[in-house]
């Protein structure tokens, strides 16, 4: 659709098709956990701040991020539009990057920070008995922070 990242072309044109999500390397449907980290850098208002890292979960067939050219990529980087990345370790899978997202991608957001689109399901885990290790004593780091920033940063929007 273009409404990510929606930057502007050099003619001046938005919402261009850059970026996509096309079926996994693997070719088959995800149904896991995966660890991911939160970029630093990036101006998504849903994820700064310096979350921590965390495992979210994955559902998904169609999820490998790809770039239309190494320039879009390097763009995304420079203006600090990718927020969320696949985590180093491996997921129980033993995939750190299930999917063969381009540079470990698994969320971007628009020049504002407002609109962040993403692979993980952080709705899927919002309390401690939905996760993988809520047998075994884990304190897991859910995914409602996500949505508190997202609506502290709208209360807070003019």
């Amino acid at each position: 659709m273009g409404m990510l990242p929606n930057r502007r072309s050099e003619n001046g044109a938005s919402w261009l098709r850059d970026v996509s999500l096309v079926h996994n390397v693997s070719g088959s449907f995800l149904d896991d956990w995966v660890d991911v980290r939160f970029e630093a850098r990036s101006r998504c208002v849903w994820t700064s701040g310096g979350l921590p890292s965390r495992s979210l979960p994955i559902r998904h067939g169609e999820g490998r991020f790809v770039v239309r050219a190494a320039t879009v990529l390097a763009a995304l980087e420079a203006e600090g539009l990718v927020a969320l990345r696949y985590g180093l370790k491996a997921s129980p899978t033993g995939q750190g990057n299930p999917n063969g997202s381009v540079a470990d991608i698994a969320g971007i957001c628009d020049p504002t920070g407002r609109v962040f689109g993403l692979m993980p399901h952080p709705e899927a885990f919002l309390i401690r008995e939905n996760g993988p290790m809520r047998r075994r004593g884990s304190e897991p780091v859910l995914g409602i922070d996500l949505f508190e920033r997202g609506v502290a940063a709208a209360r807070g929007a003019s």
